[in-house]
């Protein structure tokens, strides 16, 4: 298996993925595939086969940093790691983007929170949460959210 060409196939169905969360605002058919998880489902579907096909041959673990630094040398392990990142980025983006709708927050206005988790998770759903309580002058910390 060429690792290169899973991480560009990965990268590009994560890209997909976000691209189509995005449109899905104003294009409700495209709800099922992000918000029905189709996107996320396909990475973590190539995940669990990276940590498969990855973790029995690694050494390292998760019980220590230097443990988990170890299992960080095989690139099968990293290319799991990576795909961890882009599933979970998107369900925090699909999060956002529901959570947003439901909330009344102008799409403009959680647009910022999206690109930050594009790019750094956790920092796009914080930054989130301090533009809902902006708009909606509530620190409210519900997090369920419909999605029709």
């Amino acid at each position: 298996m060429d690792l290169e060409i899973v991480f560009k196939a990965v990268n590009t169905i994560a890209l997909l993925g976000w691209i189509l969360l995005i449109a899905s605002r104003w294009v409700k058919a495209l709800r099922p595939m992000v918000y029905g998880a189709i996107v996320p489902v396909l990475l973590g579907i190539a995940y669990v086969v990276m940590i498969i096909v990855g973790m029995p041959k690694a050494e390292g673990g998760f019980d220590s940093l230097s443990g988990v630094m170890a299992l960080f040398q095989d690139p099968r392990m990293v290319l799991a790691g990576w795909l961890h990142y882009l599933a979970f980025d998107l369900l925090i983006g699909t999060w956002i983007w529901a959570n947003a709708e439901q909330n009344r927050v102008p799409w403009f206005a959680a647009l910022p929170a999206l690109f930050f988790a594009f790019m750094l998770g956790p920092a796009g759903f914080l930054l989130y949460l301090v533009i809902r309580a902006a708009v909606t002058k509530s620190v409210n910390p519900q997090f369920a959210s419909s999605t029709s």
